[in-house]
């Protein structure tokens, strides 16, 4: 991927050829019987404490934003699935050596990156949207602080349920 493609792809707003969107309109109309985090893939590589630490952050975080949308006793309803395969922290936040693609630091970037899925009532994937963010190191606050990596790992779940709640519905 190019520095110009990867910094569009960091904040998640670009589609990608990864995406597969649900058919117009039904995104305005979807409900969801539940949505739930899947941070497996991090736990399979042996970042198991990172996934439970994901997992906490965003799942009242999807909760809170596709509130409007869930249908607990709906059993045609669908299931959201924000699916964490990868996550990056920068070894050091601050002063980076200057990148040309990120504006000054990409030593100092933190990234996430997964899926939002759309599974039917029937088990079947019915739409995927792909999502990559970046964060600077530095956005959780002061590195000497002794939770700062729970804190990174925090705002990056956050800002990932933030945008599969605009991936997939839109807004």
């Amino acid at each position: 991927m190019t520095g110009a493609a990867l910094a569009a792809a960091a904040v998640g707003g670009c589609v990608t050829s990864r995406d597969v969107p649900l058919p117009a309109g039904e995104a305005a109309a979807l409900r969801l019987r539940s949505v739930r985090v899947d941070a497996g893939p991090l736990r399979a590589r042996g970042l198991a404490p990172w996934a439970d630490q994901v997992r906490a952050a965003m799942q009242p975080e999807l909760e809170t934003l596709f509130a409007a949308r869930l249908a607990p006793g709906d059993r045609q309803a669908d299931t959201l699935v924000a699916r964490v395969d990868s996550i990056s922290l920068a070894s050091w936040a601050g002063g980076g050596g200057g990148d040309r693609w990120f504006g000054g630091g990409g030593s100092d970037t933190d990234y996430m990156e997964g899926y939002a899925l759309v599974i039917g009532a029937n088990g079947a994937e019915r739409a995927r949207y792909h999502i990559l963010l970046a964060l600077p190191a530095s956005s959780a606050g002061a590195w000497y602080r002794p939770d700062i990596d729970n804190r990174r790992i925090a705002g990056l779940a956050r800002t990932f349920a933030g945008w599969a709640h605009r991936r997939v519905i839109g807004r």
